[in-house]
């Protein structure tokens, strides 16, 4: 179920089955101020609805996030996400490789130390897969 969108650049669909958000990327264009009103909306949706996932399709992206949504997700994003009870981020890999990869594999590195499980898999339904074999059967680390 679509919840949120911003024309041309992405949309977000509430993924009752997997707990999860689900992020489907057209175009990384934004600004900060755009991302972070995503972000936060997410956030309240995953609050609202004890979401334990955030899936990102950026399979058919394109371009790349400017350098200050890199840092924000570097610094920011992880951090809140642990403190919302959202343990795992999972990434649907670029269909063609180039600069849009290069931006996701840099800012899922800084999932890790944050205590968030980063995962990449190849398909929206793969993530599903594996919220339903991995994330269903784990006990949450405090």
């Amino acid at each position: 179920m679509k919840i949120h969108e911003i024309p041309g650049k992405m949309f977000t669909q509430w993924e009752s089955d997997v707990k999860s958000i689900l992020d489907t990327w057209i175009d990384y264009d934004i600004t900060l101020d755009e991302f972070k009103k995503i972000f936060a909306f997410n956030m309240k949706q995953c609050t609202e609805n004890g979401g334990i996932a955030l899936i990102a399709d950026s399979s058919k992206a394109e371009g790349v996030f400017s350098q200050e949504i890199q840092e924000y997700i570097t610094k920011e994003v992880f951090h809140i996400m642990y403190q919302k009870s959202i343990r795992y981020f999972i990434n649907i890999k670029p269909e063609i490789p180039g600069l849009t990869s290069l931006t996701v594999r840099r800012y899922s590195a800084n999932g890790g130390p944050s205590g968030i499980k980063i995962v990449d898999v190849g398909s929206v339904d793969d993530a599903k897969l594996w919220l339903r074999t991995h994330a269903f059967n784990e006990v949450p680390a405090e």
